[in-house]
């Protein structure tokens, strides 16, 4: 069978689309548990990025001018504060308690943070030089920036080594000039290859206790990798079906540094030290059994796990949201049990982040004309068993 026979992506998308739509609608049909009182919000053209611990704040980009702003929930305001650059290649990603926002910005790009008053901060790199990319216009990448501390004082990311190596990196404004903190170059190279391989720290605790992120190892291009702040860190143990042939990284830190979570073996997991690495289980019925999982923000003191069903090529993103007693539900369903609905010609495709306590979960989207839209829903917490 040739390519030619295979319908376009967007017609794969609406089929998808409407399929999953059909089976949410099958799901609610049973009797609405108890009422509670829910909202489910849109702001359209605009992704989500990052929201503050205590879901007051969403940042929210504009990926096609690189504007970042600030989206008030109690008032529903939406305010342009900064420019992050190049949107083909500079990105917000974190805002902390203070408002603060952390991301790759600029020209050469660097981990910067934004604060209000004083405007951009770059940090710069841990070594003279950085990753020349184009040796033509001797284009040159210093660092990235990932995540940021509730209070502000910390930032996580990657500084670019020589040959475009990446390196893990703690950045703290008590440290005194530059900052910086080397994080352990963990795993390995491919074999054959004589340079170190690419680290990255993606996500810090909101106390600044524990760092999550990936390394490269000599079977795979991602591994899960846990750093502290003083530099130390190690790679998670092979167990079970998260073996050394499947790639994994961490893409969430609870508030506490006591959990961290992730996709690994195409399965979402959490880890602690006490319980090791634990599979969230088997996939709702509205998802694909096979579809990957990516557990994108822990909540409520451990006991929420958010995040997005589906790859988004061959099958379609839906958000989920996991606990011991339940494991993994579909999160539209949870909505539509509850009397929360989704605007019509509107569909929810993923988790970005939550608040801590877990009542504030925010995301991405799609309406029928493909425009992208930031969906944010406040629910209690009794929605989803606790």
């Amino acid at each position: 069978m040739t390519l030619s026979h295979f319908p376009s992506r967007r017609a794969r998308v609406t089929i998808l689309l409407s399929v999953s739509m059909l089976a949410l609608g099958a799901c609610s049909e049973a009797t609405a548990p108890t009422k509670v009182s829910g909202t489910f919000t849109l702001v359209p053209n605009l992704n989500p990025a990052d929201i503050t611990a205590d879901g007051a704040t969403a940042l929210l980009e504009d990926r096609g001018t690189g504007d970042v702003y600030f989206y008030d929930l109690a008032s529903a305001n939406l305010t342009l504060k900064t420019n992050v650059g190049s949107p083909e290649f500079d990105l917000s990603s974190g805002i902390s308690g203070n408002l603060k926002i952390v991301a790759t910005h600029g020209k050469p790009e660097n981990a910067g943070v934004w604060t209000e008053g004083s405007g951009w901060n770059d940090l710069g790199n841990l070594i003279a030089g950085g990753c020349e990319y184009d040796n033509l216009t001797h284009d040159v990448d210093l660092s990235a920036g990932y995540d940021i501390s509730a209070d502000g004082h910390h930032v996580v990311g990657l500084a670019w080594l020589p040959a475009c190596r990446a390196q893990a990196f703690y950045w703290t404004d008590a440290a005194g000039p530059g900052g910086f903190i080397a994080l352990d170059h963990l795993g390995s190279s491919f074999p054959g290859d004589t340079l170190p391989g690419s680290n990255r720290a993606t996500k810090i605790a909101d106390d600044g206790s524990l760092i999550g992120g990936w390394a490269n190892t000599d079977l795979v291009d991602r591994w899960p990798a846990i750093w502290r702040p003083n530099g130390t860190g190690f790679l998670l143990p092979a167990t079970g079906i998260f073996t050394a042939e499947w790639p994994g990284e961490i893409l969430a830190v609870s508030a506490d540094g006591s959990m961290v979570a992730g996709t690994w073996a195409l399965r979402g997991f959490y880890y602690t030290d006490a319980e090791g690495v634990v599979d969230l289980g088997a996939n709702p019925p509205e998802a694909a059994p096979d579809d990957r999982v990516f557990a994108k923000a822990i909540a409520a003191n451990n006991k929420l796990i958010f995040g997005t069903i589906g790859d988004g090529f061959m099958s379609v993103q839906q958000p989920f949201v996991w606990t011991k007693a339940t494991g993994m539900k579909a999160l539209l369903t949870v909505m539509a049990d509850y009397g929360v609905e989704v605007p019509a010609g509107f569909y929810p495709f993923g988790v970005q982040a939550a608040s801590s306590d877990g009542t504030v979960v925010m995301g991405w989207g799609y309406n029928d004309s493909f425009q992208i839209s930031t969906w944010i829903l406040k629910l209690p917490v009794k929605a989803y068993g606790l």
